[in-house]
């Protein structure tokens, strides 16, 4: 079994994100899973006032998009009705979820025409741990999703800890079902050394971050990406992006930054992950 080698935006480099704005909103750090290769600062979750944070992403140029991501999302009741709302303002949206709370809730109630893609990350030791019959749940939920009609991407980070063939052994469960698995190389420390995952060399390309892309923090905060903190304001208080797309001042990109990217940059990593098309 050869599992598919993906960074992390490969699976949708074929939609047309690249002029629509994107905000990624990191929600929360909480997550109900406790991987031991996920780093979950002490970070207090800010209240939500959910149709204030409505109001201010309504002034945003349509469409536009909205990445979701934590933690987990779908800790808070309030997330369904949310989705539903970004909905009604001309925006769609992207959740990155582990896929094991409110899931039947969230497909029989939000239109895949809004939620038009997940990420949802497999985690087996956790979902065996925290989810009754967890597995055969997640199989049983993603064939749903799929017969409602929703996009997503199933990911399983390669954790330097688990050998090759244990980790192919752990995603077959899921190929043995008939759902896809993605690899999403770990980034991150692994006894005491930098792992490198999915980082490639990014200094001085002209990337849309800031300007047509930007992270919403827990506290509302905007800066123009995960790796440059330089602070451009706050959604609800007011902020301010960059008139054009700038030379990004970082010394890698870790999300992999396909999309934002303004620069034709086909080294031997793009050349190997995307091909030589400009999809």
């Amino acid at each position: 079994m050869n599992l598919p080698q993906s960074p992390y935006y490969i699976e949708r480099i074929h939609r047309n994100y690249r002029d629509m704005l994107t905000v990624v909103w990191m929600v929360t750090r909480e997550c109900h899973f406790k991987c031991d290769y996920c780093y979950q600062p002490d970070i207090k979750h800010t209240p939500v006032d959910i149709d204030l944070l409505i109001s201010k992403l309504n002034e945003l140029p349509k469409p536009f998009r909205i990445q979701i991501t934590g933690g987990e999302p779908l800790l808070f009741n309030w997330m369904i009705p949310f989705i539903q709302k970004i909905g009604e303002i001309g925006g769609i949206v992207e959740l990155q979820t582990n896929f094991s709370l409110q899931v039947r809730e969230l497909l029989d109630s939000v239109s895949p025409k809004v939620l038009e893609f997940m990420v949802i990350s497999y985690h087996p030791v956790e979902r065996k741990r925290v989810v009754p019959n967890g597995i055969e749940k997640f199989i049983s939920d993603l064939h749903y999703a799929k017969s409602k009609g929703f996009n997503f991407l199933v990911w399983h980070i390669s954790y330097p800890k688990l050998t090759p063939d244990e980790y192919l052994a752990d995603c077959k469960v899921l190929y043995d079902a008939g759902i896809t698995v993605t690899r999403k190389r770990y980034i991150g420390n692994f006894e005491g050394k930098g792992w490198p995952g999915d980082a490639f060399v990014a200094h001085k390309l002209k990337c849309r971050a800031g300007n047509k892309y930007f992270i919403m923090w827990e506290n509302f905060d905007i800066t123009p990406c995960d790796h440059d903190r330089t602070y451009l304001g706050n959604m609800l208080t007011g902020y301010k992006l960059y008139e054009e797309s700038k030379p990004c001042q970082m010394p890698f990109c870790g999300c992999g930054g396909r999309e934002i990217i303004v620069d034709k940059y086909y080294d031997p990593f793009f050349k190997k992950e995307f091909g030589d098309n400009d999809a």
